[in-house]
């Protein structure tokens, strides 16, 4: 990579914290959307950055598109200000995107690998829950008879519940 290059990405690297700082000073939460990788089978993802400084866990939706997931995190910040609950892992929701979602702890791992503006921002450490959506039938990924074809765009980044 040449000079103007570095330049060029240097540059949108620093707009772009500039934008993730500025929407947690004036929101108190960023979401970024990470688009996926194809060739590698990876689905697409976004994540919140800012909730760790109101005390709570980062959010992360894997496999949905960018703006609905993004539409799902601002909801659940918009949520937590106007009533102080956020949701903890194990809970189910059926009132965000309009269908039953429940919610895993992401492992330190995958917080590292994922959340990488939200552990460079925010003080350590970051705990994040993973919004988890069900197929077509209303099963998670843990619930037999899930349907298997869904399996690869909704990865676990954590441990699922024992039982559901």
């Amino acid at each position: 990579m040449d000079k103007r290059q570095e330049d060029f990405f240097r540059q949108r690297e620093n707009k772009i914290k500039k934008k993730i700082v500025s929407d947690i000073e004036n929101v108190g939460w960023s979401v970024i959307g990470v688009f996926g990788d194809i060739e590698k089978n990876e689905p697409p993802f976004s994540y919140s950055v800012g909730f760790s400084r109101m005390g709570k866990p980062e959010i992360i939706v894997v496999g949905l598109p960018l703006e609905i997931a993004q539409s799902i995190i601002n909801e659940i910040g918009q949520r937590f200000k106007k009533t102080g609950v956020f949701p903890v892992a194990g809970d189910i929701r059926d009132d965000l995107a309009n269908l039953p979602c429940t919610f895993i702890a992401l492992s330190e791992q995958a917080v590292k690998e994922r959340l990488r503006a939200a552990t460079a921002l925010m003080d350590p450490p970051v705990e994040a829950l993973q919004l988890i959506w069900p197929d077509r039938q209303g099963k998670f990924p843990w619930d037999e008879g899930f349907d298997e074809s869904m399996r690869a765009a909704q990865p676990l980044l954590g441990t699922p519940p024992l039982k559901h």
